[in-house]
């Protein structure tokens, strides 16, 4: 189990230690990039990430080595709905499977992409996709962007650019990306629902819902989703 620490200390709340696993998010969308071999992220607003790639030496570039990058962030759904993902990109068409974008949400897979044709040579080809992932009420969703060029050959002005946006719409995936049996949905959702709509009505709240005066460890909003957790005040 990894303890969270800042400056060489673990970080508690009431004598009760916070693991990583539990901690909030204090700063939305808030993003953190790496990159490697020459990869650049850039945003054209808070909900919009691109990567973008150096020319490949073999196609009159001056990048010879794989690129590649990852980016991370956290929200908080402030309603019921869709977080919906649209991503569009430039990728090669000399092989399948290059240029690699990967999109997660709460550490499942929820979209992909890459190169689908081959023999192309230097020629570039355009893809769009699209999904749509359910989401629910005082949420946090935490989203993480991976992207690589896999080899360094036979790209010429890649990128991928991915763009977030939530909205009270109907909860349905609207992509075959991702197969009907799989659940985004985290467990105890519709408990934590109602259990936060009492919570954000009740004299007791803070932070708007996602603490308790009465409670005093941590992760008071992942706790409220056990059904063996009570209201410290009797109210669910």
């Amino acid at each position: 189990m990894t303890l969270k620490a800042k400056n060489g200390k673990l970080l508690a709340r009431a004598g009760h230690l916070c693991i990583t696993c539990c901690e909030g998010c204090s700063n939305p969308w808030e993003w953190v990039f790496t990159q490697e071999g020459g990869a650049s992220w850039t945003q054209g607003n808070p909900k919009t990430i691109r990567i973008s790639y150096l020319d490949s030496e073999n196609c009159g570039g001056s990048c010879a080595v794989t690129q590649s990058g990852t980016a991370k962030t956290c929200i908080i759904s402030d309603q019921d709905g869709d977080l919906v993902i649209n991503a569009q990109g430039l990728v090669e068409t000399q092989n399948s499977g290059f240029e690699q974008l990967a999109v997660y949400v709460n550490s499942a897979l929820v979209l992909e992409g890459a190169s689908t044709e081959e023999n192309g040579n230097c020629v570039m080809q355009a893809k769009n996709l699209s999904v749509s992932v359910p989401v629910h009420a005082g949420e946090i969703i935490r989203l993480k962007v991976t992207s690589t060029t896999v080899d360094p050959l036979f790209h010429v002005g890649a990128f991928w650019e991915v763009a977030f946006s939530l909205g009270g719409v109907s909860s349905q995936y609207r992509s075959g990306l991702i197969p009907s049996t799989m659940s985004i949905q985290p467990p105890g959702s519709d408990l934590a629902k109602s259990r936060f709509e009492i919570c954000k009505g009740c004299v007791d709240s803070r932070d708007a819902g996602f603490s308790c005066r009465l409670f005093s460890g941590c992760c008071f909003g992942r706790i409220r989703t056990s059904p063996a957790f009570h209201c410290p005040a009797g109210k669910w």
